[in-house]
């Protein structure tokens, strides 16, 4: 018998669930006002826009992000809306979201200057952001211009899922 994985992904792989269940799914998302863009059997990408894809909400209501490979102005359209925005909808800063990092090789001052602006705009809002699993190379500039007095940027998934759901205090920089 096997186990069910702890967060299982908004949409289970096809060889369990059928096309029919999927548009449930993406009926229960657009009634929340989710934008539901690109279905990823591989990746359980539920919504994705030019840095970010919309991996899972647990049943808690936390939201997993993942972004993948360069964040930079050239990928992502910061000056129009926030990208959490286009794949959140417009109360994006008032959920609990968590953003994976684990496959970003590099982000640029735009990129920057968007987790700054979205962090603020979760704490006006009342919703909590988290980012986690930092590759090296971005860990390395991000502790260098002190960005984690600013982002909550924490070690791992566990960790950012305990910040975001039990309110901790202060956001905590990782260390080189």
């Amino acid at each position: 018998m096997s186990s069910l994985p702890v967060n299982p992904p908004l949409f289970p792989s096809d060889d369990t669930y059928d096309l029919a269940a999927r548009r449930r799914c993406n009926r229960v998302l657009a009634a929340r006002g989710f934008l539901v863009t690109s279905w990823r059997k591989t990746e359980n990408v539920v919504a994705e826009n030019g840095i970010l894809n919309l991996v899972t909400i647990d049943k808690d209501g936390c939201i997993h992000v993942a972004s993948s490979g360069s964040v930079t102005a050239a990928e992502a359209h910061f000056l129009g809306k926030n990208p959490l925005e286009t794949i959140l909808g417009a109360s994006w800063s008032a959920n609990r979201v968590l953003i994976d990092f684990s496959r970003t090789d590099f982000i640029d001052s735009s990129a920057i200057g968007w987790l700054i602006n979205s962090a603020r705009e979760f704490r006006v809002r009342g919703g909590r952001l988290a980012v986690h699993s930092v590759t090296p190379r971005v860990r390395q500039m991000l502790n260098l211009l002190k960005i984690g007095q600013l982002v909550p940027l924490l070690a791992d998934e566990q960790e950012a899922k305990r910040f975001v759901s039990e309110g901790a205090s202060a956001p905590m920089a990782l260390s080189a």
